[in-house]
């Protein structure tokens, strides 16, 4: 498990690849001010084991804040400033729950859920914040990818 607490991870200019990458098992748990910013080629997250947000902050990523493929909790912090074609704040084939935090002023939306091949995208929201995002707050695909 690696617990990012009060540390910044930025990307950089023409980066192709994520800031962080959590792979299958993997464990990431964001904590206090830590932010994961600033990547102008690539993404913020990419998740395919287990992310947990309870605090800090995922901006200007110009390939999404989160692309969610595993288990994702957001109990806090906020995701906010990030591009993408579909689901700038996050985009999800995987479990999303949200139960406080901020995910606003994301371009091409909020919260995007969709099914790949094997897998169904799940989203529970029970509590915090939707706003402020071109493209639509929750978007919801019936089709699989």
């Amino acid at each position: 498990m690696v617990v990012a607490k009060d540390l910044t991870l930025k990307g950089r200019e023409a980066n192709n690849a994520t800031v962080v990458n959590i792979s299958y098992g993997g464990i990431f748990r964001m904590e206090g001010k830590a932010s994961i910013m600033g990547n102008k080629g690539g993404g913020g997250v990419s998740n395919s084991g287990t992310l947990t947000m309870q605090g800090g902050t995922i901006s200007g990523n110009s390939s999404g804040g989160v692309s969610n493929r595993g288990t994702f909790t957001m109990q806090g912090g906020t995701i906010s400033g990030n591009t993408a074609s579909y689901g700038g704040g996050v985009s999800n084939s995987g479990t999303f729950t949200m139960s406080n935090g901020t995910i606003s002023g994301n371009s091409g939306g909020g919260v995007y859920v969709y099914g790949e091949e094997y897998s169904r995208g799940t989203f529970t929201m029970e509590g915090g914040t939707i706003s402020g995002n071109s493209g639509g707050g929750v978007y919801v695909s019936a089709s699989v990818l």
